[in-house]
């Protein structure tokens, strides 16, 4: 298994630089057909992180054998949520949501 790992400052620009170090990893790992839809999770995420976080934050990502996970954490434990499991986007081209009244990510 395949992890990069990055912590990020609470600032506007943590975005978009999240999202470029998401998208070289996951370019770098030959696993780019799943590259939009991880990057804009963690944009999203990120996003969240510092608006409501204000905390430096880690980014991990991972190459699991038929996935990519990424993890947003950011140092706040007293705004903790509980485990939800896993999150699972079907990025295949049968599975365009958009405005066929699929459920989206």
């Amino acid at each position: 298994m395949k992890a990069a790992r990055r912590e990020f400052s609470p600032t506007p620009g943590t975005a978009a630089e999240a999202r470029d170090f998401v998208r070289d990893t996951i370019t770098e790992w030959g696993a780019e057909q799943t590259a939009d839809d991880v990057v804009l999770l963690v944009s999203e995420l990120v996003t969240n992180a510092v608006v409501h976080a204000e905390s430096v934050l880690e980014v991990v990502v991972r190459r699991l054998p038929d996935a990519v996970e990424v993890v947003v954490a950011d140092r706040v434990p007293e705004r903790a949520v509980p485990q939800a499991g896993s999150l699972s986007v079907d990025t295949s081209p049968a599975a365009d949501p958009g405005r066929s009244g699929g459920l989206g990510l």
